[in-house]
């Protein structure tokens, strides 16, 4: 099977995200602009994901990638239904990473000694560096962008091998990390 057509709920990451995850477009979600990294809320916790009714259903559910609905708290994907969760809690452009040849900022080095920060350009205790998680824990920071879809598909591999040995029915949704194009 070859898909051709693309359709998105929204022109932007966390509306259409939350559209394909509730069936709900985002005006009647919640979520109609994108989550910062500053955000301190996320998908609405009153909408059922397709997750959570999976997993109710008895389906073992993974998330691995990109999330962008949230990453504090209650709004993480772990408590939204996916048992196992493997990536990236926003835009990889969001952070700052240390990986040489992308094009995005590098996190800024702290001072060791009592000097000051002032003559810093950027703020090495606030420019966040872009962190990697499995379920709730950070596995990497800052993470390494050119094997990040290398290991999204090991994770995606292992989550399909150990769902098929069980025997049980699985939900696996993947978010890559080159999600605003289609690839070839």
């Amino acid at each position: 099977m070859r898909f051709v057509d693309f359709h998105a709920a929204a022109s932007t990451c966390s509306p259409s995200r939350a559209s394909l995850l509730t069936g709900r477009l985002g005006l009647r979600n919640g979520v109609t602009h994108n989550f910062a990294v500053t955000s301190v809320g996320g998908l609405p916790l009153n909408e059922t994901t397709l997750a959570e009714v999976l997993q109710q259903a008895g389906y073992i559910t993974g998330m691995i990638g990109k999330w962008h609905l949230g990453h504090h708290g209650s709004y993480h994907p772990n408590f939204r239904g996916f048992h196992y969760y493997f990536g990236i809690p926003y835009s990889h452009d969001m952070g700052c990473t240390d990986t040489p040849g992308y094009n995005h900022p590098p996190c800024p080095s702290c001072p060791r000694d009592n000097g000051s920060l002032r003559n810093l350009d950027r703020d090495c205790y606030t420019d966040i560096a872009l962190p990697l998680y499995e379920n709730l824990n950070i596995v990497e920071q800052p993470v390494n962008l050119s094997s990040l879809v290398q290991k999204y598909t090991e994770k995606a591999t292992e989550f399909i091998q150990q769902a098929s040995i069980s025997g049980r029915p699985f939900l696996l949704y993947v978010g890559l990390a080159h999600m605003h194009v289609p690839l070839s």
